[in-house]
């Protein structure tokens, strides 16, 4: 890379693009427009002399180059993470937010009942929300609806 800056949003929006491979979805995931990921890609091509995303048959692919950058990537984000954002020792007998959870109507009957009884048991000022959900929503909804957990059967499907 050259001397330019990598700042963190830059980092974030180079780890979607080679993790989606996709403008939309990233510009999506990150709540910014398309032209604005266009731009940071443009910039982040320039910044590593390699062009980072190329078209293979209907399909964008990360080149080899922004293959081997992944998981730095993931390991610089996940730092950066955890310096902005310590983890709090969490105590459940204390705790007072709210959880949301995602659950299929069919899995409803076997866990909600459970999860309302552990939490009444051993976080009794949290408080359990329930959301349905459509299997096909889960993808990034976890990210995008703020939900503390998601309860599937099988592979998501995105």
């Amino acid at each position: 890379m050259s001397k330019a800056s990598l700042d963190l949003q830059l980092l974030r929006i180079l780890h979607t693009l080679l993790t989606e491979c996709s403008v939309s979805r990233t510009a999506v995931l990150l709540g910014q427009s398309q032209p604005a990921i266009s731009v940071a890609l443009r910039r982040l091509r320039e910044m590593t002399g390699d062009p980072l995303l190329v078209r293979s048959g209907s399909r964008i692919v990360p080149t080899t180059q922004a293959l081997a950058m992944i998981e730095p990537a993931s390991q610089a984000l996940r730092g950066m993470t955890s310096i902005l954002n310590p983890a709090l020792p969490f105590d459940p007998a204390t705790a007072t937010r709210t959880f949301r959870i995602a659950c299929p109507d069919y899995l409803d009957v076997f866990f909600i009942p459970a999860i309302v009884q552990r939490f009444q048991a051993d976080a009794p000022h949290a408080v359990p929300r329930h959301h349905r959900h459509r299997a096909v929503q889960v993808g990034t909804g976890a990210q995008r609806d703020h939900r503390s957990a998601v309860l599937l059967h099988g592979a998501p499907t995105c």
